[in-house]
């Protein structure tokens, strides 16, 4: 389990508060926690695409219509705090699970640009990892 969210399941349980979420994900020790998951990533242990798949499962646990109004911008959130910890390791991680969340999100939010546009991303992203590797 990845350092972040085993930090958010310890802290919040199975019970989800938006307030607190939020309020946990902007601290100083969950953004500890994913540095130390991307430095994980960036060395081969861990897997970036089950990183986001475990994020994934927090957020689908939500009934939908708190999925459909907050989970857009967990995902947001989440890739931002990535991208301010590391940019070189934001730039280089697999990120086709989160984009296509992302683009799930915002289809269900009635965005049908920006979701197609994130699905798009989600597609390349796997595309660039199978031909890489």
């Amino acid at each position: 389990m990845s350092n972040s969210f085993n930090l958010i399941t310890s802290t919040l349980g199975n019970r989800f508060e938006i307030q607190q979420y939020f309020a946990l994900i902007n601290t100083e020790s969950f953004k500890l926690e994913i540095k130390k998951d991307l430095e994980l990533i960036s060395n081969g242990s861990q897997n970036a695409d089950r990183f986001f798949e475990e994020h994934a499962r927090y957020i689908l646990n939500l009934n939908f219509d708190q999925r459909q109004k907050i989970g857009l911008e967990m995902w947001l959130s989440l890739l931002e705090i990535i991208n301010l910890t590391d940019k070189s390791i934001y730039e280089s991680m697999h990120k086709g699970t989160v984009f296509y969340h992302t683009g799930i999100m915002y289809l269900l939010n009635d965005r049908w640009t920006e979701g197609f546009e994130w699905l798009d991303y989600a597609f390349e992203q796997d595309t660039k990892n199978k031909s890489t590797g």
